[in-house]
């Protein structure tokens, strides 16, 4: 029998909604995974001189993510560098406990028998959240020439890892990359012992810590007595030098106090018949 007109058209199968509408959120009430953050130490590179303080700023790059706690294990060689101190003034984790002691936050542990040390610092929620947030200057003294020696940050996972910790309330250990420092160690010799290495002092025998070299040919006035740059003391610069006598000229002030005396001519005696120099800067 057909239908005939006035009669309802038949309706169309309602679309199942819900179910999407619950999957999208259960995913919404996942939680979110931790974004990569990193530790790093800068200067990532350098050269020093044995003797010399070595400063690293150990900092945690967030990627955007709340940090509440950084917890960064360092290993170094102790035959080449020690460790004087972890200097946490200028720390981003800075932070008032109100504790009349210090407690498990900060934690600064120096092992320099076993070439290691431990930074553990610590904040309330929020955290900080940031590119390059200072955690610790580590001060280091090299001891020993290295043609190349890393201080390192131990890496994520396994006993004894370095961690940053986000603000999820769950403890989740974002940390994804390190940045290790590479230095290099010199031992330069200083012969004369006025501060300045031979390589670059003006007279490498005789002590001149102010390097004055007047006429500029690399030997300092101290060890060049050689006014007409002859390459040899002689009886001409003996001439020059009288005609400099108890003047200021500041050529012939061989000790560069300010007056040509008879301190000048002793010096003057001493130079008497041979080249000017050593020098670290001229041949």
């Amino acid at each position: 029998m057909n239908r005939t007109a006035g009669h309802d058209a038949p309706r169309p199968k309602r679309r199942m909604t819900r179910l999407p509408r619950l999957l999208a959120a259960a995913l919404l009430a996942l939680p979110l995974a931790a974004r990569p953050a990193a530790l790093q130490l800068t200067p990532a590179a350098g050269d020093y001189q044995v003797g010399d303080d070595v400063v690293l700023v150990l900092a945690v790059d967030t990627e955007g993510a709340d940090v509440v706690a950084a917890d960064a294990r360092i290993s170094f060689d102790p035959a080449v560098l020690s460790l004087r101190a972890i200097d946490l003034a200028t720390s981003g984790f800075a932070y008032d406990f109100g504790l009349s002691k210090p407690a498990l936050f900060p934690l600064r542990d120096i092992d320099n028998d076993g070439g290691a040390a431990r930074i553990l610092v610590a904040l309330p929620s929020p955290g900080v959240n940031g590119q390059q947030v200072e955690v610790a200057r580590l001060v280091f003294r090299a001891l020993a020439a290295s043609a190349g020696t890393q201080v390192r940050i131990l890496p994520a996972g396994g006993p004894g890892a370095s961690a940053v910790i986000v603000d999820d309330g769950q403890g989740t250990d974002a940390l994804a990359a390190v940045t290790d420092a590479g230095l290099v160690i010199a031992d330069f010799a200083d012969s004369d012992g006025d501060g300045v290495y031979d390589h670059l002092d003006n007279c490498t025998l005789l002590a001149n810590a102010d390097q004055t070299d007047v006429d500029g040919d690399g030997y300092g006035n101290r060890c060049d007595a050689d006014f007409n740059n002859d390459g040899i003391v002689n009886a001409v610069d003996l001439a020059l030098f009288k005609k400099g006598f108890l003047s200021r000229d500041p050529l012939r002030d061989i000790n560069s106090d300010g007056i040509v005396n008879a301190v000048d001519l002793a010096l003057f005696k001493k130079l008497f018949l041979k080249r000017p120099g050593p020098s670290g800067l001229a041949p």
